[in-house]
């Protein structure tokens, strides 16, 4: 129990751990929901069946469905164990549904369910692919072209011609500016 709160000292991986959960949270509901229907389903066939031939272990139906939790999850410690034929059919078909409800979720991973999958970026950004980034055209309102070596070597003619006629109207009007 204390190695599970050592896991609040790393507080990404609890907050992974947490928004999977969130994220699956009907998901989830849903399995334990058709989880419990199967043990009860499978405890009262089995209590139908064996109630009579060993009332010790399913004598009742509580006593059946702790058989029947553990066939379901695959665990079988064989404390409890059905001795009729119809007995050992229905744990053929508890121990196939056990099975069944285990398998589809560690076959299917996040991305064929539509979960984003989170990622780090793992190395750092070339400087060659810095300078690509810093001289990608850039689209300013008014300016075009909308390149960004082409609009800045637009205005800089705009403003030498503008700079030469300013100086040109200044020496012809004798020094005053118009």
């Amino acid at each position: 129990m204390l190695a599970f709160f050592k896991l609040v000292r790393y507080p990404p991986a609890m907050r992974s751990l947490l928004s999977a959960l969130h994220a699956e949270r009907r998901t989830l509901l849903g399995c334990l929901v058709i989880l419990m229907g199967a043990v009860l389903l499978f405890a009262s066939l089995l209590y139908a069946v064996e109630h009579n031939v060993q009332p010790d272990k399913f004598g009742t139906i509580p006593q059946a469905m702790w058989w029947a939790i553990v066939t379901l999850g695959t665990v079988g410690y064989g404390d409890a164990v059905p001795v009729t034929p119809l007995g050992k059919l229905v744990s053929v078909f508890a121990i196939v549904g056990g099975l069944t409800m285990i398998a589809p979720p560690m076959f299917t991973g996040p991305r064929r369910r539509g979960l984003p999958i989170p990622r780090r970026r793992t190395r750092a950004i070339s400087p060659r692919v810095k300078l690509r980034k810093l001289r990608r055209p850039t689209a300013a309102p008014g300016n075009w072209p909308a390149a960004g070596g082409l609009s800045r070597l637009r205005d800089n003619i705009v403003a030498a011609v503008t700079a030469e006629n300013a100086d040109s109207r200044f020496s012809e009007q004798g020094g005053k500016v118009a």
